[in-house]
């Protein structure tokens, strides 16, 4: 199984920069929590964790299938310049990057140290355009506006008849912090 920073190392080998083309950075660490926070995810929905790392780009896109379901996982990461997880914020895609979009996001807080939650999900279209984290426009969702899972063990098949998400208040504290984008 991957350590999640053979993936950093797998990219860094492929002549990928540790810059996104977003401008924010990675780091072999955040690797490591992303792909933990991945298998958490996918242990808990009941799906296949994707642990294989491709010579030239890291991961393959999606995180794992349920149900037919298209998985990404969310990792809300750690507040900007510390080591200590985020538990709340947003759920952030980046729309230049289709190859990672999916039916369904899971969102995941917490660290390897500490452990990880799921917070919930949302499908593709609850996200919402336009918002700056301060690399460009994304899709994003507060983490107050998630949906609850109906049922862990039969998430995948529940995909297309998640529960309503919550009314849109976002608190003034969502609004200051930003989330880890995958």
């Amino acid at each position: 199984m991957t350590s999640g920073a053979d993936r950093y190392h797998a990219k860094r080998a492929a002549g990928l920069s540790p810059i996104r083309t977003d401008g924010s950075r990675t780091d072999p660490e955040t690797d490591r929590q992303a792909t933990a926070a991945e298998e958490f995810a996918a242990v808990r929905l009941g799906g296949h964790f994707n642990a294989e790392v491709y010579e030239n780009h890291g991961d393959g896109g999606h995180d794992f299938t349920v149900a037919g379901y298209t998985v990404e996982v969310i990792w809300l990461g750690f507040i900007r310049d510390t080591r200590r997880p985020r538990y709340s914020g947003h759920l952030i895609v980046n729309p230049h990057e289709p190859h990672r979009h999916a039916d369904l996001y899971v969102s995941v807080c917490g660290s390897i140290e500490r452990g990880f939650s799921l917070l919930g999900c949302a499908r593709h279209s609850d996200l919402q355009g336009g918002h700056d984290f301060g690399y460009g426009p994304r899709l994003s969702l507060p983490t107050g506006r998630l949906r609850p899972f109906p049922k862990l063990d039969t998430v995948g098949a529940a995909a297309g008849h998640l529960p309503p998400s919550p009314p849109a208040a976002v608190s003034s504290h969502e609004q200051e912090v930003d989330s880890f984008e995958t």
